[in-house]
């Protein structure tokens, strides 16, 4: 689900979670656990999908879903699936990632957005490009946004 609200804020478009209450007006077994669970991602990752996150703009490139809310930049590493699954029991297990932003000024500053914990980057002059290691002992079972801070006056 928190894959799915960031490739659609990625994109620009609108998500609809597919719940709803049984005849009974009752919420489905689980939907309240769920929930939980993104309301405690939101609250430490939510700037990345939050109103004023918006889709790169043209001239950005990203290796992976990627939004921008004002100067800052946000990476999400969104964990795979096996066979199509969707279930914690076909998830696969994080690995070592390397992000990358095209088209943006040296950073000022690369976190794990969950975290607050920097993370190591490099940044090439002649293409714009930002490379972020994300290590899979930093990675969580959940999508991991990655924050870039642009530097005042960029």
């Amino acid at each position: 689900m928190l894959g799915q609200l960031a490739q659609a804020r990625a994109w620009g478009i609108n998500y609809l979670l597919g719940v709803g209450p049984t005849k009974d007006g009752e919420m489905g077994a689980g939907v309240d656990e769920n929930m939980a669970v993104v309301a405690d991602w939101m609250k430490r990752n939510g700037a990345a999908v939050a109103p004023g996150a918006k889709p790169l703009p043209k001239n950005e490139t990203a290796s992976v879903c990627a939004t921008a809310r004002g100067p800052d930049r946000f990476l999400f590493a969104i964990s795979g699936f096996k066979n199509n699954g969707n279930s914690p029991e076909a998830q696969l297990p994080p690995q070592d990632e390397t992000l990358t932003l095209g088209g943006e000024a040296a950073p000022k500053a690369v976190t794990l957005l969950g975290s607050g914990a920097s993370l190591a980057y490099s940044y090439d002059v002649p293409t714009r490009t930002i490379a972020v290691a994300l290590p899979t002992a930093r990675r969580t079972t959940l999508v991991d946004a990655v924050k870039i801070e642009e530097p005042a006056g960029h």
